[in-house]
């Protein structure tokens, strides 16, 4: 009995170190070809990061021997810097990113994958099959359940791990877009090569839009001590490459169809291979692919209209100057946009929330109000800038002045007491030297020695009329000569100013400081996120002095209470205003939309993504070319064109002016009847003074 075991041992020794001898043969061929990728694909001298994740389970040391003879191959060119990095992304020693990654990832194996793969490749299904064995594979099966649940919740958390890294390496900013990922994998009990490699691409697919990924899947065979036989049989060394392409063959949101690039013999050494394991893989057709696009804000930066399908479901979709931008887009590559229920709103934690979609590849792209900025920034990838704007504070504009008060302020108000003064002065002045000197008296006419009779000449003179008679008396007229002169001056100008504001009276006054605004007890129009998040974050407070605050939940109410009422003041972008004074009708709008001279926060609104998505290089052009061609003076002025066409009511006065029309005329006419009412009163006055002194009946006078 002794001896049978010492003859055991010695066979089962000498078995195990002629398998030793086969699996460095056969580490130095994986080995061989792995570096040949690496010489075809990585870049030199940018650093190549290799992360291994075999190194939990004991039960597959064998592999760390590949990763060790890699390293050191990979060593000897010295022309690659190389890293090994942590299983745990957290300690991951990143100071710049990575331009190649070289990932290891390991499952425990029966030995029985390398048949099923080698089935499924020089193998077809069988049509009729035997019931017999399908009931003897059966029972064998309910035999294998305990384990294959077993291995399948070990492979589910290797693979959660593995996609849990990916997130995290993806957020730690550590590889480029165009980062080539080479992920080995070995073993697997539970999953064939395809439905491996498929969970590798969907791993990066969802967590970081990564497409430059191949996949070398290991099938070896390796040595039993308990059976003295080598497992998987004989001639099933050999690795399958994998690689898959977005956009095509049904790849539109996820990863459907993986491509088998390669089958390759690991028995003997070939570093011959010809096929090209790193494509370009975003073609110029993406074949119908449907995306989804969510339109943010309101108008004009969106411009939805819904419909309704022959299923009765809501279509909508969105012309505004983005979503135009994005529809030539996929008009080119051949893309079908799907557009979601926008969200009408500029509530920016409404906007942010949105955004988070396409973290969560609920959303595809996101169009309208998406701002360039620090908050949005860390959510998603911007396109370059198609767009403009500026957060400031509309205020109340100039008020017209009424024509009356205007033409009242030609002259001042001491101007207007001096013309009084000097008007009873001449008045006083011609009675007096008329009636000083008999001789003068006996000379003078009747009416310039009548201080009434002169208070009316003068005043005559002052309106610019013939006078009663003439004075005689060479003083009294050099006296009336001055007064004449002085009055026709004053005419004069008054007339020429009368004129111009009897047409344009003109506007008050620009607000030119906030103190001055809210003097005026102009009510804050406050938006509970804009004032809450954006102001916060940018430290501006000036507002907060107002004296009145209302809640602007609808934002549209209170920009067009600014525009025509001019009590409140608020923040808002500053083509929202012109757009909605457009869809009123005015004609001027430079005098209902006024902003306040300061800036609060200028934004440049773009196109919003997935972090990582591969079309991103090609969006980025067809932007540029699009305001190179004039799409944005384009959009704007057939916008305004339209909107003047279709505009509600006419508001505001036209540039036209018809001076000589009666409503015009307007303040002429009431200085007539005013005119005449004093001169009823005078007239009055006269007759009562009369009756008073004369103490007689009215029949004189009359």
């Amino acid at each position: 009995m002794k001896f049978i075991i010492i003859i055991v041992t010695v066979i089962a020794f000498t078995n195990q170190l002629n398998n030793d001898d086969y699996d460095r043969k056969i580490d130095q061929h994986i080995v061989s070809y792995i570096t040949e990728i690496i010489i075809k694909h990585f870049t030199v001298k940018k650093t190549i990061g290799f992360t291994n994740m075999c190194n939990e389970n004991p039960s597959i040391f064998e592999y760390n021997r590949i990763i060790d003879l890699l390293i050191d191959e990979i060593s000897k060119y010295e022309i690659w810097p190389t890293i090994v990095l942590e299983d745990d992304p957290e300690e991951f020693p990143l100071s710049e990113k990575m331009h190649g990654y070289i990932w290891f990832l390991c499952f425990e194996d029966d030995g029985k994958e390398g048949e099923k793969v080698k089935e499924e490749i020089e193998s077809t299904d069988e049509d009729d099959v035997n019931n017999e064995e399908e009931e003897e594979e059966k029972e064998e099966n309910d035999d294998d359940d305990d384990d294959d649940d077993d291995d399948d919740d070990e492979e589910y958390e290797e693979i959660n791990k593995f996609e849990e890294t990916v997130y995290k390496l993806f957020n730690k900013n550590a590889f480029y877009p165009e980062t080539k990922f080479l992920v080995i994998t070995a073993g697997s009990n539970t999953s064939t090569s395809p439905e491996l490699a498929t969970n590798v691409f969907t791993s990066f697919w969802i967590n970081a839009k990564a497409i430059n990924i191949a996949v070398l899947h290991l099938h070896l065979s390796r040595f039993d001590t308990s059976t003295l036989n080598v497992v998987g049989g004989d001639d099933q060394n050999f690795v399958q490459t994998y690689t898959w392409t977005p956009y095509v063959e049904r790849n539109c949101l996820d990863v459907i169809r993986v491509n088998l690039l390669e089958n390759r013999s690991l028995e003997i050494a070939d570093n011959n291979s010809e096929v090209n394991i790193f494509p370009s893989k975003i073609h110029n057709d993406f074949l119908g692919c449907k995306f989804r696009v969510i339109s943010l804000g309101m108008d004009p930066y969106i411009i939805v209209t819904n419909s309704t399908d022959e299923n009765g479901g809501t279509v909508y979709d969105d012309n505004g100057l983005g979503s135009k931008i994005f529809k030539l887009f996929a008009e080119k590559y051949n893309i079908t946009i799907v557009f979601l229920e926008p969200i009408k709103t500029f509530d920016f934690i409404a906007i942010f929330g949105s955004l988070q979609g396409a973290v969560t590849n609920e959303v595809d792209f996101g169009v309208g109000v998406v701002p360039v900025s620090m908050l949005t920034s860390p959510l998603v990838d911007l396109t370059v800038s198609y767009t403009f704007e500026n957060l400031r504070m509309q205020i109340p504009c100039p008020k017209q002045i009424p024509r009356i008060q205007r033409i009242v302020s030609i002259f001042s108000v001491v101007t207007w007491i001096m013309l009084m003064v000097i008007y009873f002065l001449g008045s006083l002045t011609l009675w007096f030297i008329s009636n000083v000197d008999i001789n003068n008296r006996r000379m003078e006419s009747i009416s310039s020695r009548n201080i009434m009779q002169c208070f009316y000449n003068a005043w005559a003179i002052f309106l610019g009329v013939s006078v009663t008679e003439m004075p005689r008396n060479c003083y009294v007229r050099l006296v009336f000569i001055f007064y004449v002169c002085y009055c026709y001056a004053m005419s004069m100008v008054f007339q020429a100013f009368f004129t111009t504001f009897l047409v344009e009276p003109g506007y008050g006054r620009e607000f030119t400081s906030y103190e001055e605004i809210i003097a005026t007890n102009v009510t804050y129009g406050a938006i509970d996120t804009l004032d809450n998040v954006v102001l916060v974050e940018l430290g501006y407070e000036e507002h907060k002095g107002a004296k009145f605050v209302v809640n602007c939940a609808d934002i549209t109410h209170c920009v067009l209470r600014a525009m025509f009422k001019g009590d409140i003041m608020l923040f808002t972008g500053t083509n929202f205003p012109y757009y909605l004074a457009l869809k009123k009708g005015v004609h001027d709008v430079s005098k209902c939309v006024c902003f306040y001279h300061d800036i609060a926060m200028p934004a440049e609104l773009s196109i919003a993504t997935q972090k990582g998505n591969p079309l991103m290089s090609k969006l980025n052009d067809h932007v540029q070319k699009c305001l190179e061609g004039g799409i944005h003076e384009m959009f704007w002025s057939q916008l305004k064109h339209t909107y003047r066409l279709q505009a509600e009511k006419k508001s505001g006065q036209s540039d036209m002016y018809f001076v000589f029309t009666v409503r015009l005329l307007a303040p002429a006419f009431i200085l007539l009847f005013c005119g005449y009412a004093i001169g009823f009163i005078v007239l009055i006055f006269e007759i009562c003074i009369f009756v008073i002194h004369e103490g007689g009946p009215l029949g004189p006078l009359l």
